[in-house]
């Protein structure tokens, strides 16, 4: 016999929501049966009170109606929400549990990616969990924009996956995909002190003499706020700032700045064995994964 939380733990996020659903199509079925019986009586009833009753039955199931519709609507948005990461808006680990492995089972020509955002602990720590999300956003575009017609995931953390199905050639697919996410993260370009709390954190962590730091960090500010910068223009920008104010009591802060204005990321990737389960795919991308962060990082391993 079943206790409340043992089936908790033998049931997932998408029965309970087919579940759920179930439940409002009997509704709505029900409702659909009274509704008809009641036109029924509106318009073939002899009896004037039965027909006026017929009328204010029918008015009522046109807001039981609304009112299912309604929680319908609102299911089926907190369902999507609950498989998509808030952050990055791309699925989650949820997804890939509850609905993305059950559904891949038996499919064939299934490949899986791992992507990990390489030293992303320091880049956090160095620019706080802020610029650390627009990182992780920076990724997930990125991800998004070349594997449009493939699920991405949100693994955790600072990894994702990605998982691809139905290419002829998958290997070479999957190899080109990795390598392009590699080749166009490594050229975008995270822009960490623009906001002035993160170009005080840069200012704190040069080693720049006490008495220049507020100097320093109202400098910068002000001169980035002045010009128009985007990704194409950066470089030159960053370029000319270092030409009009730095001297070496800025070399600290201006070799931070340079090592941590790009991030990289590691990726590894497999193409699933004839009778290989979903789980062992998974497990060959992790150790592939693990095998480019081995080898130096920045890179693309595919077994």
């Amino acid at each position: 016999m079943y206790t409340q939380g043992d089936l908790m733990d033998n049931i997932s996020l998408k029965q309970l929501y087919e579940a759920l659903i179930g439940s409002l199509k009997d509704d709505r079925r029900i409702i659909a049966e009274i509704r008809q019986i009641a036109e029924s009586m509106r318009t073939k009833c002899a009896d004037a009170d039965l027909r006026e009753s017929a009328v204010s039955i029918l008015s009522k199931i046109d807001v039981l109606e609304g009112d299912v519709a309604n929680e319908v609507r609102t299911s089926d948005g907190l369902y999507q929400k609950a498989l998509s990461d808030g952050l990055t808006g791309l699925r989650n680990r949820l997804f890939l549990e509850d609905v993305a492995k059950p559904d891949l089972e038996n499919k064939e020509n299934v490949s899986y990616l791992m992507v990990d955002i390489d030293h992303f602990k320091d880049y956090n720590d160095m620019f706080r969990h802020q610029q650390g999300d627009a990182a992780l956003r920076t990724v997930a575009k990125v991800i998004r924009r070349i594997c449009e017609h493939d699920t991405a995931i949100r693994y955790g953390g600072e990894e994702f996956s990605i998982i691809l199905v139905g290419y002829e050639d998958t290997r070479r697919q999957v190899r080109d995909n990795a390598e392009a996410i590699r080749e166009t993260v490594e050229k975008s370009i995270i822009m960490p002190f623009l906001n002035p709390p993160i170009t005080d954190i840069l200012c704190n962590k040069a080693e720049v003499p006490k008495t220049l730091k507020k100097r320093a960090k109202v400098q910068m500010i002000k001169f980035f706020e002045d010009q128009e910068v985007c990704p194409d223009n950066y470089n030159i920008v960053l370029e000319h700032y270092f030409r009009q104010f730095a001297t070496p009591v800025y070399d600290s802060l201006a070799s931070r700045i340079r090592s941590l204005q790009r991030i990289t990321v590691s990726i590894g990737g497999a193409s699933r064995k004839p009778r290989e389960s979903l789980v062992e795919l998974i497990d060959r991308a992790d150790e592939a994964l693990y095998q480019a962060k081995e080898a130096g990082r920045n890179r693309v391993v595919i077994r």
